[in-house]
């Protein structure tokens, strides 16, 4: 530990876990969190993992962020192919509610 007038730094600062995003696509990220569901502590985790102000607290964002990401893994193809066949709004597709509006004045 560094002590002195002009400079206090705790030991703990010198190995604090970095903070980072946790990002589903990154594998140890997912690793990591499976290891916290399997023992319930992130004391073996290397990473903090920042909270985004959307959300209430870190394991919600991070099922929320997974979810989004296997639902985007597995229909990504499906959506592509699907969108392909579906009819555009911007090429004359009119919903059926607005057909049976009365004509503006």
């Amino acid at each position: 530990m560094i002590q002195d007038k002009e400079h206090n730094v705790s030991n703990l600062n010198l190995f604090v876990r970095p903070w980072t995003v946790f990002d589903p696509s990154n594998q140890d990220h997912r690793t990591y969190y499976y290891e916290f569901i399997k023992t319930g502590t992130w004391g073996n985790c290397p990473l903090r993992f920042v909270v985004d102000n959307d959300h209430g607290d870190l394991i919600t964002m991070i099922q929320r962020s997974l979810v989004n990401y296997y639902v985007e893994q597995e229909f990504k193809k499906n959506f592509k192919q699907l969108s392909a066949k579906l009819p555009h709004w911007n090429e004359g597709y009119v919903p059926r509610w607005q057909k049976t509006l009365p004509p503006e004045n």
